[in-house]
């Protein structure tokens, strides 16, 4: 493997661990020729390059530690700032005397700001991780939640800063003073199992602690918004924005069809749970031939041809899907009805025409329509947004079935 280097941010709610600001680690190249070894051998071995290689970077995480003010942060900003103020005068030289100023001039400029900002930066991660420390070691779990969501609202230029700062300032002075009285008085009305010294005690803490606190946060905010107006603010602009995707805690299973129900000559197209008109739970198996209808104990209730299916959608309940069964049989007694009846009618309407109407009954004698052999549809109530999914997937596999289309399931 070859050489490596990353860069580690770390950050955890719990008191006892502070959190990392761009800890750097390198990793040299791990090379081994003519290896006669075992898996076992091998892996330990390149465990333990990675291990110590890890050990070695320890200094610099704790130079990035921000409960100390990030110093290795510091030290590589001011680095940064050297090494433009020696290579841009440098680089000027070889363009004249012009190019030579011009080079002193920015190197200048760039020093300064790396070392302003490198400096604001870690006043502000010192600060801000006491502030943090001490807020753990005084506050209540609600009261540590609110001031987290506080924090993530961070100053946009000085004024802001300060306001925000002398803001939460004054909060943890009242508060400070406030909770020398709210922590006995909690005790007294039994809301926390600590003792009445306990609770003395932390209300004593509180008041020496909150103001200090405060003060710190006031310079944590304050050091941010100088470095928000003035643009050198390192904010983490994410590259992709997240995407929300529901949990979904069902029991259908792609697996689980293709191996107990699906035959070998068929291919499963689609799996989906559902609900029947009896208001009882059901999957709904799509294969290229077949639909299924599956209880809760995977048991088949219906299995129906695609080449005998009408759906149809409800435009008034987005969930349900109204599946027809239309047999060819049924389909052909239908048809036949229907020429029979028509063909009585135009006879009747054709005697009419030619004859006087007072020698024939009333209009009202035609043959009625004949009862519908029709059954009643399959209603089935699924996701609002799956059921347009289940749809679009039933009324390709029934037209792929009909050799209708182009082949695009296989």
């Amino acid at each position: 493997t070859g050489p490596g280097q990353c860069r580690i941010w770390s950050k955890c709610e719990r008191s006892q661990i502070h959190p990392l600001d761009q800890s750097p680690l390198s990793f040299s190249e791990f090379r081994r020729t003519d290896v006669v070894t075992t898996p076992y051998r091998l892996g330990h071995a390149l465990t333990l390059h990675y291990f110590l290689g890890a050990i070695y970077g320890t200094g610099w995480a704790l130079g990035s530690l921000q409960l100390l003010g990030a110093p290795a942060g510091l030290a590589r900003s001011v680095g940064h700032g050297l090494r433009s103020f020696v290579t841009l005068p440098y680089h000027g030289i070889m363009e004249g005397p012009t190019g030579f100023l011009l080079g002193i001039v920015h190197g200048s400029a760039s020093l300064m700001k790396h070392v302003t900002a490198g400096t604001l930066s870690s006043v502000n991660k010192l600060a801000g991780s006491w502030s943090r420390t001490l807020d753990r070691l005084t506050l209540s779990p609600d009261d540590l939640r609110y001031a987290e969501e506080m924090r993530r609202v961070k100053p946009q230029g000085i004024a802001d800063g300060i306001r925000q700062g002398l803001t939460e300032f004054g909060v943890s002075l009242l508060g400070g003073v406030g909770g020398l009285a709210q922590q006995p008085l909690e005790y007294a009305t039994g809301t926390q199992g600590q003792s009445f010294v306990g609770s003395l005690g932390r209300g004593l803490v509180g008041v020496m602690a909150r103001p200090i606190s405060g003060a710190a946060e006031l310079v944590a905010l304050t050091a941010h918004g100088i470095l928000s107006g003035a643009g050198w603010a390192d904010n983490h602009i994410p590259k992709h924005l997240p995407v929300w995707q529901g949990v979904h805690h069902g029991t259908e299973s792609r697996v689980k069809y293709e191996h107990k129900l699906v035959p070998k000559n068929q291919t499963l197209l689609f799996v989906c749970e559902a609900t029947s008109s009896e208001f009882e739970p059901v999957v709904l198996v799509i294969t290229s031939s077949l639909l299924y209808v599956l209880n809760r104990d995977d048991v088949i209730i219906r299995q129906i041809k695609l080449l005998d299916i009408a759906w149809s959608k409800d435009k008034f309940d987005p969930t349900m899907v109204k599946i027809t069964v239309q047999t060819p049989d049924v389909v052909a007694e239908k048809l036949s009805q229907k020429r029979i009846t028509e063909f009585v009618r135009e006879s009747q309407r054709a005697l009419n025409s030619s004859t006087p109407e007072e020698s024939f009954p009333q209009a009202s004698s035609f043959p009625p329509t004949p009862p519908s052999a029709e059954q009643d549809p399959l209603k089935f109530y699924l996701n609002p947004q799956r059921r347009d999914h289940f749809i679009c997937i039933l009324d390709l596999a029934a037209r792929h079935a009909a050799n209708r289309g182009f082949p695009v399931l296989t």
